[in-house]
């Protein structure tokens, strides 16, 4: 497979990696980024997503804030305590 930034929807990485983390369980598998200039194996990608995540929460609980508005709980253990 290879993605890139700029086709990253046209690729649907996010659609490869469900399938082959749910289907195969296989986080090893490489993915050929960037229209094939960097390797990484789904683990690590997976790493990033999250990584990526966790920096636009910061951000926006920033900007709350500044805001004097007192950011939600935006956790794991949160989310799983509302859904359940």
């Amino acid at each position: 497979m290879t993605t890139g930034l700029p086709d990253f929807f046209q690729y649907n990485l996010w659609a490869n990696l469900r399938f082959t983390v749910a289907e195969q369980g296989e986080l090893s598998q490489i993915f050929h980024l960037d229209g094939g200039t960097y390797d990484a194996p789904v683990i690590v990608v997976l790493i990033q997503a999250v990584n990526h995540a966790i920096d636009h929460r910061s951000q926006i609980a920033t900007l709350l804030s500044q805001q004097d508005i007192e950011p939600p709980d935006l956790d794991g253990w949160s989310y799983n305590d509302v859904m359940h």
